[in-house]
């Protein structure tokens, strides 16, 4: 009977932050990308736990606006709206390597992906009555880098598709008699509002390993 080493590795796990821009689309904004750009950022754990896999968890918070004014449409610029908003999201997203990718390999240098997930918002700091519109599915592409035995870096795209309509906070889909239309039609009530989000990321790697000396010897026993 021999005993060589009994080693407990905990490896391929990664903590990072991300620093980036948000873009709201919905019924003030439906196709410009760059749209009224506000700030957002995002802390995240990612666990590599294949070449060309991995599942990350993110908490995000992100800055929203949309203003009518800038649109090259007539009706836009006749509603001559405006908004700002807040959100928070927790999400968790699969993440596909096109290239064969390691954090503790000095030749996997760098791999576009492609990510899809699931996650929750709370918009300006409140819950939707209707469960299922506190939902968004996130999908992306961005590409990560070996930085250095330590550290990675990465740059990412991710568009947000929620199941709710008012981020622009337009809770009724006409004007009311007050205004200067009327019982006019005032947003499309079956399109849901959506946000993207655009950032560079630094990410530490936790990769050691650990041996358990009690299941270890220098020379082989034999009994």
């Amino acid at each position: 009977m021999s005993i060589t080493s009994w080693s407990v590795a905990i490896r391929d796990i990664e903590i990072g932050g991300m620093l980036g821009g948000s873009t709201y689309f919905g019924e003030l904004n439906t196709i410009n990308p760059v749209h009224r750009i506000r700030p957002g950022l995002q802390v995240f754990g990612r666990y590599n736990f294949h070449r060309q896999l991995a599942l990350r968890s993110n908490i995000g918070f992100a800055m929203l606006s949309g203003k009518d004014a800038l649109s090259k449409y007539q009706y836009h610029l006749q509603r001559d709206m405006v908004f700002s908003s807040s959100l928070i999201s927790i999400t968790s997203n699969l993440e596909l390597n096109f290239l064969p990718y390691s954090i503790d390999s000095k030749y996997s240098l760098f791999s576009p992906y492609l990510s899809l997930g699931i996650g929750a918002t709370l918009v300006n700091l409140q819950f939707d009555k209707r469960f299922f519109n506190n939902f968004m599915t996130p999908f992306g592409v961005g590409v990560k880098y070996n930085l250095s035995d330590k550290w990675n870096a990465g740059v990412e795209y991710i568009f947000n598709y929620t199941f709710r309509d008012d981020l622009d906070r337009i809770t009724s889909h006409q004007f009311c008699v007050a205004d200067h239309f009327p019982f006019k039609q005032r947003s499309n009530s079956r399109n849901n509002d959506s946000y993207s989000f655009f950032g560079f990321y630094l990410a530490y790697k936790f990769k050691t390993s650990v041996n358990c000396p009690a299941y270890s010897m220098s020379h082989n026993s034999t009994y």
